[in-house]
């Protein structure tokens, strides 16, 4: 099968894609203005960080309805964490659209490199050790396990607060203390002790009045795609990283991008 192949510069993930689909003649958009007629069009994971323009370099910025606009049923759309203004409007028009994070084999990567990345971040911004730390993960779904895996072979004291009952029930069975977003709020002391919070869902689970009982000298790493938004009265440090994979293993992550494009389109 032939297919023209079109890459949405983002990060050093869609270098490396580029480089390993180059005997498929992949390239990069390098204008809004030549952007293709059909063919595959690799756009950055996550689709958007702002939930208003795409994730890529390509100047100006480009908003997600400007760019639904812009295609037809020629095109296939690859990337990840696509909003559903994208997904229903491909839907709607016979557009293929590819997540490639709902494959097995590529998510179980992607969390596997978003938790060491995440690490390697709490490593060079905290002041302290991570031996040290008590973490609140908020959040168990794929990623806040890998994370919890990862993280308990150094830190012992960490409590996750997941709000869906079978995450909660695989947690404890893990061996975590994971509690319900209600008894979290109600356990002052355990909040009053946490120096690093880990959000991974999209739609946090803890009313803001919880950061009350947070110290001031808190981290809190926001990795779920979308901004966190925290109290004024909140004073601690917010260090926003979505795309993980993307800085600490752009190779590893972008070899693998290019291999779910071959097995996608059948190169």
């Amino acid at each position: 099968m032939s297919v023209n192949i079109t890459i949405l510069p983002s990060d050093a993930r869609t270098d490396y894609a580029r480089h390993c689909l180059a005997s498929y003649g992949a390239k990069f958009l390098d204008s809004w203005g030549n952007f293709p007629e059909e063919g595959v069009v690799l756009t950055g994971i996550p689709f958007t960080k702002n939930g208003k323009s795409l994730f890529t370099t390509l100047l100006p910025f480009f908003t997600i309805d400007s760019f639904i606009k812009k295609l037809t049923p020629d095109h296939i759309i690859i990337g990840g964490n696509f909003p559903a203004a994208v997904t229903d409007y491909c839907a709607m028009h016979d557009i293929p659209c590819y997540d490639v994070l709902q494959s097995p084999s590529f998510g179980r990567l992607n969390t596997r490199l978003t938790a060491e990345g995440l690490l390697a971040q709490v490593m060079s911004k905290t002041p302290f050790s991570v031996l040290e730390s008590k973490i609140l993960l908020i959040g168990y779904g794929r990623c806040g396990k890998e994370i919890a895996r990862i993280f308990s072979n150094y830190s012992k004291k960490i409590v996750i607060t997941e709000k869906n009952q079978k995450s909660v029930s695989a947690a404890l069975a893990n061996g975590f203390k994971c509690f319900s977003p209600d008894k979290i709020r109600g356990n002052k002391s355990l909040l009053a002790q946490t120096n690093i919070i880990i959000n991974t869902a999209p739609d946090v689970p803890i009313a803001s009045s919880f950061f009350t009982y947070i110290p001031s000298d808190c981290y809190v790493f926001q990795v779920a795609s979308g901004p966190l938004l925290l109290p004024e009265t909140f004073h601690g440090i917010l260090i926003n990283c979505p795309g993980i994979p993307g800085k600490y293993a752009p190779k590893t992550a972008g070899s693998k991008l290019a291999a779910e494009i071959c097995k996608y389109c059948d190169l």
